[in-house]
């Protein structure tokens, strides 16, 4: 068994984490502006080093360089509200993981605050020179996942589950 497989998320705690894909769509939706990232059109489609392309911004590359890991498993997002959202219960039968933002690859025009670009199965080999994470602090205080079906729980879920080889 790979050793981070056995890595547990703990909403409850301050610790460093990747952040939900709902508090990356958060953050980034506040100056959201794809032309102004590293994208297809001026990146020589290869990567460039962080926050070179518009270093003003408090978070940068949200829209361009590399795409980004979130915490959360690939769910269904249903129409509704829920407060502390932390995403979807689990992996489901492969362990799909979401990716947000847009990358040095990708159109300026194509790149959505909203797009769940790559969803990646997780293995201990799934890596890409387009594929980044930062990292978020804090805790979650009452985290809420939910499943397809819209039922909600507070347990907690793990990071990365083994995959057989």
């Amino acid at each position: 068994m790979h050793q981070l497989s056995r890595l547990t998320f703990h909403a409850e705690r301050d610790a460093y984490r990747l952040p939900t894909e709902a508090e990356w769509t958060l953050i980034a939706s506040k100056n959201w502006d794809p032309q102004k990232g590293w994208n297809a059109s001026n990146s020589n489609y290869k990567l460039h080093k962080p926050c070179t392309a518009n270093s003003n911004e408090d978070f940068c590359d949200l829209a361009g360089n590399v795409m980004e890991w979130v915490n959360d498993w690939k769910g269904t997002l249903l129409d509704t509200s829920i407060t502390n959202y932390a995403g979807a219960p689990d992996g489901g039968n492969i362990g799909e993981r979401v990716l947000k933002g847009g990358s040095y690859r990708n159109e300026a025009a194509a790149t959505l605050v909203e797009n769940r670009g790559d969803v990646y199965t997780v293995t201990s080999s799934t890596k890409a020179e387009y594929v980044g994470f930062r990292l978020a602090f804090g805790k979650i205080p009452d985290a809420v996942w939910m499943d397809a079906q819209g039922s909600t729980t507070s347990s907690p879920i793990n990071i990365l589950r083994h995959q057989p080889s």
